[in-house]
């Protein structure tokens, strides 16, 4: 208990010598370096500096009269702007959808394995996802309808601390960011409203627009969130969220809990993939998400919704995941637990049904899925579900003929049997009627 409160006082004093201000610039930050014996102020700026009239600057903001004179374990305060550095390195590792990345130069579609420079934009649309992986381990996430700009993503020479900086100017980010064994290393998300400052966590990050909040829930670890008015920054454990609304009073409160997903077992065989989720106290709407792995790194799909059922469109067949968040009244999600699921579209789409040829009947079905696929069809009267007038295993066509067929109200099923790498699939169709009349 004691190692875990002093991590905690330690991130906030970390985050302490972060600049109050939320602008993209850093100015004003500086970092602490002790004089050693031998050190000259130009030495210094030779190698830790962007220039050799840095050395100057920093005499300048720390008071120093005479630069031949200062003694060794004098702590000076050297701006963080001067500090010579080197670009980390931040790599595409999925995305889907309508993405772009924008910088000086325009603006790019992504690619696998592609690289993301610091001052670039990452720009998501409806739908679209992206992933983002930093050398240091950390990986950024961005769901649908999210801006987050890229600040800063170097690595100083000085302190050999890593600075990871972005600015969230729309929507979501979620983090997984890595412990930090430097004690100079930063990593920072921002809003225009608010900072926070992390030390190897799993959080997201949101700003819903000037008339909306700023957001940070936090699934693992600490992460200390700054507003801007206050001497220190409010500390955030695992599992409480901080929504700022423009109010500019931050409100601190725990994140709602996971809502279960009742149907996560079953077979997603319809047009719609339809989730069912249990009722959160609380909750004022459900964010739902389908991703290709466990991890959430590989996004597809998402939905917000008022009650608590999601529907996603256009999901293809294999083995997916799902996860539900629910949404309080401050705008904060909650926590979420992962399920997998397998979808298999195997619903029949158009019918044809051939008007009587002396006694026969013809009835086709058209299979929306994939090929080799092994039928039964059953015909029932219309009153009575129990007994099938026709049972037909083992259709390889898409149809059959039926005879002999008296006046009256029908009603008939397909049931379609596949062998598929994930196992067997074997899914009834919805029942179709139709009427031969006298």
């Amino acid at each position: 208990m004691l190692n875990r409160w002093t991590a905690l006082f330690a991130l906030v004093l970390a985050f302490l010598c972060a600049p109050p201000s939320h602008a993209e610039n850093a100015a004003g930050e500086t970092v602490a370096y002790i004089f050693k014996k031998d050190d000259t102020l130009n030495s210094i700026a030779g190698k830790y500096l962007i220039s050799t009239n840095s050395a100057l600057q920093v005499q300048r903001l720390n008071g120093i009269k005479d630069a031949t004179k200062i003694r060794p374990g004098t702590v000076l305060k050297i701006p963080v702007t001067l500090l010579k550095s080197t670009p980390m390195t931040a790599k595409v590792v999925a995305f889907s959808g309508n993405v772009t990345i924008a910088g000086s130069k325009g603006s790019v579609a992504p690619s696998i394995g592609s690289g993301i420079l610091e001052s670039q934009t990452i720009i998501t649309g409806a739908p679209g996802f992206l992933t983002m992986a930093v050398s240091d381990g950390s990986k950024v996430s961005l769901p649908s309808n999210s801006r987050v700009k890229i600040l800063r993503l170097r690595r100083y020479v000085l302190t050999g601390g890593n600075d990871i900086d972005l600015f969230v100017e729309r929507g979501r980010a979620e983090t997984t960011a890595a412990p930090v064994r430097n004690p100079n290393s930063k990593f920072r998300m921002r809003t225009p409203t608010a900072v926070s400052a992390v030390r190897g966590t799993v959080f997201r990050f949101g700003y819903e627009g000037p008339e909306g909040s700023s957001l940070t829930e936090v699934v693992e670890g600490a992460v200390a969130v700054d507003a801007g008015k206050s001497a220190t920054p409010t500390v955030l454990p695992n599992g409480f969220g901080a929504a700022l609304p423009k109010t500019g009073n931050l409100l601190k409160e725990q994140l709602l809990p996971p809502p279960a997903i009742l149907n996560s077992g079953s077979l997603q065989a319809d047009a719609k993939v339809m989730f069912r989720l249990s009722a959160v106290s609380g909750a004022k709407g459900y964010h739902t998400q389908v991703a290709r792995d466990a991890g959430f790194l590989e996004m597809i799909a998402e939905d917000v919704s008022v009650s608590p059922v999601a529907s996603f469109d256009s999901v293809p067949d294999g083995t997916f995941f799902v996860r539900a968040m629910a949404i309080a009244d401050s705008g904060l999600e909650g926590l979420s637990d992962t399920f997998a699921f397998r979808r298999r579209y195997m619903e029949i789409g158009a019918t044809e049904a051939s008007a009587p040829t002396g006694d026969t009947f013809q009835i086709n079905w058209i299979d929306q899925g994939a090929t080799n696929t092994i039928y039964r069809f059953q015909l029932f009267a219309a009153d009575d579900a129990a007994i099938p007038l026709v049972d037909e295993p083992g259709l390889e066509a898409t149809g059959i003929t039926l005879t002999n067929l008296p006046p009256g109200t029908y009603r008939w099923r397909v049931n379609m049997r596949q062998n598929t790498a994930d196992g067997p699939v074997d899914i009834w169709s919805q029942p179709q009627m139709f009427t031969i009349d006298k």
